[in-house]
């Protein structure tokens, strides 16, 4: 996991932890709101990245950095790597794989009790909420402090259970042992 400093300090957060979300703002399911109370109460050293369409004439609080949705994904790969957790506030996900970019870049993943959420969070590492309150998430995201072990246990941890390539295979023979079990 490379930290891309060049792109913190274009973004003028050098000194900032960051928290990073990637979805379509729009949908009043994503949990908007409580980003920007959260951007209320967080510590200082705090700065919150939201990636995603949102309302253009809407007015974010200071430490609220907007990006609109980009079609790149190595812009994305830089902002994931830049960030130090990644919080999945949404209130309706079947399965967020927003969760599984985040993991695979090594970062800790804070999210909501809905849907799939829980089917893609590490089981180390990662948070899942007991309730959306602000004090919750705050108490969440200071736990996560972020370091090299965990980023490589993260990343791992994607690729074992959530590798395209792998888990077809993985079904392929499953599907190939159940025929012959049957004899189809």
């Amino acid at each position: 996991r490379i930290k891309h400093s060049y792109l913190k300090e274009k973004l003028n957060i050098t000194n900032k932890k960051t928290i990073l979300y990637v979805s379509n703002l729009l949908a009043s399911d994503k949990g908007l709101d409580q980003f920007i109370e959260l951007s209320k109460a967080i510590d200082d050293n705090y700065v919150i990245i939201l990636i995603g369409k949102l309302i253009s004439n809407l007015s974010l609080p200071n430490n609220i950095i907007h990006i609109n949705r980009t079609d790149k994904i190595d812009t994305l790969i830089e902002f994931y790597n830049i960030a130090d957790v990644f919080l999945n506030l949404t209130t309706h996900d079947n399965f967020p794989t927003v969760n599984l970019e985040a993991q695979s870049c090594g970062i800790p993943v804070i999210c909501t009790n809905i849907g799939g959420c829980s089917e893609t969070l590490a089981n180390k590492y990662s948070i899942l909420l007991k309730n959306n309150n602000i004090e919750t998430i705050i108490d969440a995201i200071y736990s996560c402090e972020k370091n090299e072990h965990i980023s490589v246990y993260l990343h791992n941890y994607a690729e074992k259970f959530f590798n395209n390539n792998s888990n077809f295979n993985q079904l392929v023979n499953l599907i190939k042992n159940e025929c012959k079990a049957i004899k189809l």
